[in-house]
């Protein structure tokens, strides 16, 4: 029974999430209207995109945020985006599958997770003075 019950619990935890994530987006594209109505906002051009910046924090950020619920590619560009950051989903996935091989994240064939620390360091033994 406790085990039924924690998973209705951790798949009402998910939609949750979902739905947060949602509005996040949805708060993120009015921001940007609102920007665009001020004149705070560029229009686009067919100039190349300019180089994005801290990337890799951005997604080791948001993967530590999510802690142990996981996240994956599109989720982490959909959040990015809410956050007004613009990531491109290849670009994400290919450096989540590197943190792994590096072992910063891990992967459970569906999400990415930070990856557990080390076990704490003990505490030392306390020094003998001999004589």
């Amino acid at each position: 029974m406790r085990g039924a019950h924690m998973k209705m619990l951790e798949e009402r935890r998910r939609q949750l999430d979902a739905e947060i994530n949602q509005l996040m987006v949805r708060r993120a594209e009015i921001d940007l209207m609102i920007a665009r109505g001020t004149g705070q906002a560029e229009s686009p051009t067919n100039e190349p995109p300019k180089r994005r910046r801290n990337v890799k924090k951005t997604v080791m950020e948001l993967v530590s945020l999510a802690g142990t619920d996981g996240v994956t590619a599109v989720e982490v560009v959909d959040r990015a985006k809410a956050l007004g950051r613009d990531l491109d989903r290849g670009s994400v996935s290919s450096l989540l599958s590197k943190f792994k091989a590096q072992g910063a994240l891990t992967f459970d064939g569906e999400r990415y997770y930070p990856a557990p620390q080390g076990p704490a360091p003990q505490d030392p033994r306390p020094l003998r003075v001999v004589s």
